[in-house]
Formats: structure tokens, sequence, C-alpha cells
């Protein structure tokens, strides 16, 4: 006594046989969604900046830029599908720089 004041849920996953999108690497594709998320509250480009900063700002500003987004979007803006196109960006740039 008294009464607890709890509040519940159910949920119901769905375990799907194929991914919702399809990447050229998964773990790149992973360590770009990782590196958008490292600084949290900053831009895009900034967090990038983390794991991709041989690249250089403005590089990486183009390649956000070349996805057709903006280039102060934060990283918890973007769906799969800007991720994918994201991270096959960065991956050729980076092919390119070396």
């Amino acid at each position: 006594m008294p009464r607890p004041k709890v509040t519940s849920a159910v949920l119901r996953a769905v375990v799907r046989e194929k991914p919702p999108v399809e990447t050229a690497d998964e773990a790149f594709f992973f360590r770009v969604v990782n590196a958008a998320f490292a600084l949290r509250r900053k831009t895009l480009v900034n967090s990038l900046t983390t794991s991709f900063g041989t690249l250089g700002k403005e590089r990486l500003a183009e390649t956000v830029r070349s996805c057709g987004l903006p280039e102060d979007i934060r990283g918890e803006r973007l769906g799969l599908e800007e991720f994918v196109r994201l991270a096959a960006l960065l991956a050729e740039a980076l092919e390119e720089q070396d």
C-alpha cells in the first residue's frame, strides 16, 4: 500500500529475413553510423571528423552535400538509405585519397 504507479507495454519484434537496405560493406557502414553519433549534438560533419579526419573537414562537408544533405545536418536526422549513400561516398573519397 499504496498501489504502485507502474505503466507497462508489450513489444512485438519481427525478425527480418534480409536487411531493410543493402550496403556494399556492412562493417564500413556501421563505422560511418558510429562516427555520426560519436559527438552528441554536433553536426554530422563535425562528428565524422572523429573517424575520417584524414579527409579534412571541407572534403567531409562536400561529401555530405553530395548526398543531397545540408552541411549543418545532425546524424540523428538521417535515415538508413541516407547512411548507405553517405558510406558509399565516404568509401570512394578514402580510396581517392590513397
